[in-house]
């Protein structure tokens, strides 16, 4: 029901015999800022790479339909498996829903539209 979620899109990564085993949503909050949600892998298929391919394929596809945009997103697991993908962990004042901790992709402060958009994205 969130319009965020509404504007953005599902993405699922099959096995070649359809089987699904991992996912994520993207969430579109203007142009230049998505974030990415719901990054989950079935339990069968856990420790073999499917999140970490989805997330990293889904981040290049956004890049070349979008320019480069900036990236947000809340993490309940260690913060490393997403500074891999270009994230870091954003100041304490972003810091709003712990345990899941609030990362943003890029070096530069967050600015007051993507604060704002940040807060929105629950």
């Amino acid at each position: 029901q969130s319009r965020n979620h509404l504007r953005g899109t599902r993405y699922l990564l099959e096995t070649l015999e359809g089987v699904p085993v991992a996912g994520l949503n993207t969430l579109r909050f203007r142009r230049g800022l998505m974030g990415l949600a719901s990054v989950a892998t079935d339990p069968a298929h856990r420790g073999q790479g499917h999140s970490a391919l989805l997330v990293r394929v889904v981040m290049e596809l956004l890049r070349f339909l979008h320019g480069d945009p900036r990236f947000l997103l809340f993490s309940e697991v260690p913060p490393s498996v997403y500074e891999r993908h270009g994230f870091r962990v954003l100041l304490a004042e972003h810091q709003r829903f712990l345990p899941s901790v609030a990362m943003a992709t890029g070096e530069a402060p967050l600015s007051a539209a993507e604060a704002e958009a940040l807060k929105a994205y629950f």
